[in-house]
């Protein structure tokens, strides 16, 4: 399980990231990342694939180590569920082999049950990826259907190469923090393979001009945790009301630690929907199977 709100379990088949803004931005969403904190902690650090990830000051350090069994927790499900993977690192970092992703992907093709939820922050690797990787997938979802108890119908459409693509249970998101980021990475998320794609505006660091939007879905929020920056909750509406217009659902996960525009929240990430005015009270999700 987890407590984030737009997902119901998180999957960490890859550990590991660095920092990145989008070009010309004066900030970034990564300036206080909640992964590379989380996996400096005790609770976290008695698991090896996390102890060269991050230093002694919980840095990340560039090393991001892949975890292959993490991936047979998507065979376990037995009813439709949304799964995030992974959360603490980016899957479409540098430092991300191809033939890691091959087995990744090739896990999801084989558990159509799962919706699968993945982020990046570097669209353009996601793009090519995706433009070029189909059979190499394919036969990776065969050498693993070969070792994992699996539908035998589902094997013979991957051996046959008759499953359909982009992979259906897939939603692939941009990160979008400011409007640099906006620029940049949402025409790549047009451009790449998806069944579903969407946008993450958290943490929302000022007022966004979307423009014409490639997406299905919006999720967008407030930043938490220590020395979270201000989020002033006209830019909150602003995104609700753009994705409005383009006929988008939207999610708004959680107001911040620091919301400017409406009285003091009780909760420390405001993320009690209670609290907030009730314009503001919109979790949607798209339509889907």
């Amino acid at each position: 399980m987890t407590t984030i709100e737009w997902t119901d379990h998180t999957i960490n088949c890859l550990v590991g990231c660095t920092k990145v803004r989008a070009k010309g931005a004066k900030s970034s969403g990564c300036e206080h990342c909640y992964a590379a904190r989380a996996s400096k902690s005790g609770r976290l650090q008695q698991f090896p694939q996390y102890h060269s990830v991050v230093d002694e000051k919980g840095n990340w350090t560039g090393q991001v180590n892949f975890v292959p069994e993490q991936l047979e927790k998507l065979f376990k499900f037995r009813k439709p569920t949304r799964v995030f993977m992974p959360s603490m690192s980016d899957p479409f970092h540098r430092a991300v082999k191809d033939e890691w992703l091959d087995q990744i992907f090739a896990a999801i093709a084989l558990n159509p049950k799962v919706t699968i939820q993945m982020l990046t922050k570097r669209p353009k690797r996601m793009r090519d990826y995706l433009r070029s990787a189909k059979n190499r997938i394919r036969i990776a979802a065969v050498d693993k259907g070969r070792s994992v108890s699996v539908n035998r119908e589902i094997l013979a459409d991957l051996e046959s190469c008759q499953w359909d693509w982009p992979l259906p249970n897939l939603w692939l998101g941009v990160s979008v923090e400011n409007q640099e980021a906006a620029d940049e990475r949402i025409p790549l998320l047009g451009q790449t393979p998806a069944n579903i794609r969407f946008l993450s505006c958290e943490p929302l660091l000022e007022p966004l001009d979307l423009g014409a939007l490639p997406a299905n879905w919006c999720i967008t929020g407030g930043e938490s945790g220590p020395g979270a920056r201000p989020c002033d909750v006209t830019w909150i509406r602003s995104i609700r009301d753009q994705c409005k217009s383009a006929e988008i659902p939207v999610f708004i996960k959680q107001l911040g630690s620091n919301p400017v525009g409406i009285p003091k929240l009780r909760s420390a990430k405001g993320g009690d929907a209670e609290e907030w005015p009730k314009d503001l009270r919109v979790r949607e999700f798209p339509e889907f199977g």
